[in-house]
């Protein structure tokens, strides 16, 4: 972070500084960014190519006269702020020389002794810094996420203090980077891209172990903090993608990868009357049984070394984008699939459209085609040969018959077409019978659909057609973000999704084509 982006993180106007002003902020600024004081210009020194106990020594003096350098400019600095102060600011530069003192305790103890005001703003925001939720908050502030949705959690406490402490424009991935790398040992001052293996191999040493907002010590690693972030955008845009598939299917969890074997409840609920010394008897099931099991599904993508050098975090962003629509369409598709893929020939074997089965026809979305679908659905039976007694929910239709549809299931009065349309006079007597719910899957033939192909279907919270599981309850997708193989600079992100799709009751819909 510049100087000048510091000033604008505390709202401050660099041209109504005073010079003292400005130089306490400047010596805040440098000790929070670890920034060295601009130093003379001296002669480049060539590294030795072999080197020997001389050469280290040397090596030794000269970092030893960078400190006390610096030391210097920041006493120096102080002593214009203060300059009714200079004898005790000396006393401070010659202890700090003395003992070895870093320019990071150096700037603190001055501060600490004759800036007060502004002692509060470094320490609180050095605090700041190390809690991950906070570099969370600020890495997503800066790819343009919205920090606030409640896929997020984070609270008004933690957003608060985290543009406290990085500002309005929060961090970049390469600032993320630098930080984490510094706190491990790196000492460059910025994030210098020619410099960007030893800063990845810094970053990435090992886990640096940092107190959260939540009080338990958290292991703050880049891959971890990446990976929190991705999760969480993955959460935000995942309820923002098409659901179509939610709303024909019934929704369960599993604890495994072990095939699940279920029973669908269909008849022998009747109440019966009272036995013997009031006996309540149990109720006859009729099992009608189906299978389904959750299994992995999961996709890597890469972040490269141009995109580390050119510190775009949009890249972490859009990757996770793409990689939660990969996710979703991924089981929307095993929805529609297993349903319009369902068998149509009479195998008695499970799951089948069939005229034999009373939930197969050929009736077009109008009308009279209506009316004989209605019927067809009206003389379905359960297992014990009784009425079935439950009223389809759902009009499922593809792009083109979304307007028949709509006109079906929301006029009030039906109309009679000719050369003059008119109003009949009847009540339409489907209004409001069902939802329509349209998917262009319906009408895709590489899905396994047609343009014509329309379904009426039981509510799936009562009589389930499809069923979709997935391991443990999660219904989005987890992503993880790991280091590249030696021989490589980057990162990789890897997602992967637990879930099974499986048809369960064929009485609970009806295929028209």
């Amino acid at each position: 972070m510049t100087f000048e982006a510091y000033l604008q993180s505390l709202g401050l106007d660099a041209s109504l500084l005073s010079e003292g002003r400005r130089n306490a902020l400047m010596a805040a600024w440098r000790a929070e960014t670890g920034t060295p004081p601009p130093l003379p210009n001296p002669a480049p020194t060539p590294e030795p190519t072999n080197p020997t106990p001389f050469n280290d020594l040397v090596a030794r003096r000269r970092e030893d006269q960078t400190r006390r350098n610096a030391i210097t400019d920041a006493c120096s600095r102080m002593m214009d702020a203060h300059p009714n102060q200079i004898d005790a600011i000396s006393t401070v530069g010659e202890q700090a020389m003395n003992s070895n003192w870093t320019l990071e305790r150096t700037e603190l103890e001055l501060l600490r002794r004759f800036d007060r005001a502004n002692l509060g703003t470094v320490v609180n925001r050095q605090q700041q810094s190390n809690d991950p939720q906070l570099v969370e908050i600020a890495l997503m502030k800066h790819m343009g996420l919205d920090v606030e949705h409640k896929a997020c959690r984070f609270s008004e406490q933690q957003l608060q203090r985290a543009e406290d402490a990085y500002g309005v424009r929060g961090l970049s991935f390469g600032q993320v980077l630098l930080n984490h790398a510094r706190r491990n040992g790196y000492r460059g001052q910025t994030y210098d891209t020619s410099d960007l293996a030893n800063i990845i191999r810094f970053a990435n040493h090992e886990p640096h172990h940092l107190q959260a907002s939540g009080g338990a010590p958290s292991t703050y690693t880049i891959p971890t903090i990446v990976q929190n972030i991705a999760n969480k955008t993955a959460k935000i845009y995942f309820v923002s993608q098409d659901e179509t598939w939610r709303k024909i299917a019934a929704i369960g969890s599993v604890k495994d990868f072990k095939a699940k074997t279920d029973i669908t409840l269909l008849g022998g609920f009747e109440f019966l009357d009272l036995g013997k010394n009031a006996e309540i008897r149990h109720a006859s099931i009729s099992e009608q049984k189906y299978t389904n099991q959750a299994s992995t599904k999961a996709i890597m993508l890469g972040m490269s070394r141009e995109d580390l050098v050119n510190d775009d975090a949009g890249v972490l962003a859009s990757r996770t984008i793409r990689m939660t629509r990969g996710a979703n369409q991924t089981l929307s598709r095993a929805v529609w699939r297993k349903l319009l893929g369902a068998p149509t020939t009479n195998t008695g074997s499970g799951f089948e459209f069939h005229a034999d089965y009373k939930n197969s026809g050929s009736a077009a979305l109008d009308t009279a085609g209506l009316k004989t679908a209605m019927a067809l659905w009206g003389s379905q039976t359960d297992p014990d040969g009784l009425p079935l007694e439950e009223m389809p929910r759902l009009l499922v239709v593809g792009p083109g018959l979304f307007y028949e549809a709509s006109t079906l299931m929301g006029s009030a009065e039906v109309v009679a077409t000719g050369s003059t349309d008119k109003v009949t006079g009847r009540k339409n007597p489907y209004a409001g019978l069902a939802e329509v719910v349209s998917s262009p899957h319906v009408a895709s033939s590489a899905m396994g659909g047609a343009s014509t192909r329309w379904y009426l279907m039981a509510d799936p919270a009562v009589l389930p057609t499809v069923e979709a599981v997935f391991l443990n309850g999660v219904q989005t997708p987890v992503i993880e973000t790991v280091e590249m193989n030696a021989n490589q600079l980057g990162l990789i992100m890897r997602g992967y999704y637990d879930f099974g799709v499986a048809l369960v009751e064929k009485r609970a819909a009806q295929k028209n084509n």
